[in-house]
């Protein structure tokens, strides 16, 4: 249970990079995976204002301390892809080997891509700053 007195409501022009956000509508009605996240990034800010929301919720106690927010600039964040995308240890062999073969029968070749999508998905979530190595 959140304690009253971590929650502050700001203005979404307000929002500050690692700030914990907590969007309180549905996660369909926002393009957001979660309703409770860390704003990363300008872009987040800009998607929650265009969500339609004036002002959102914050969660104090996660993160850092809002007096440390303040003075981080969006721009001190690290943002966009790993340093090193190797997308060829991310698929595994067999999927790109099923896709890759025109005389697989499609039922054959729908089961490997959703088996071989469920295994991704898996190492992603258990690892989501692994670069798709695979294990």
């Amino acid at each position: 249970m959140l304690n009253f007195y971590m929650i502050k409501t700001v203005k979404t022009r307000d929002l500050k990079a690692l700030m914990h956000v907590i969007l309180p509508v549905s996660w369909l009605k926002h393009p957001f995976l979660k309703n409770q996240f860390s704003v990363k990034s300008r872009d987040d800010t800009n998607k929650i204002s265009d969500s339609g929301f004036d002002e959102v919720d914050i969660d104090t106690s996660k993160g850092r301390p809002v007096a440390e927010v303040e003075s981080i600039s969006h721009s001190d964040i690290e943002m966009g892809p790993p340093k090193k995308w190797e997308h060829d240890k991310l698929i595994p062999d067999e999927m790109r080997e099923a896709i890759q073969n025109r005389l697989l029968p499609p039922e054959k070749k729908a089961r490997i891509v959703y088996n071989s999508s469920v295994e991704i998905m898996g190492r992603l979530l258990k690892d989501p700053k692994n670069e798709g190595h695979q294990t």
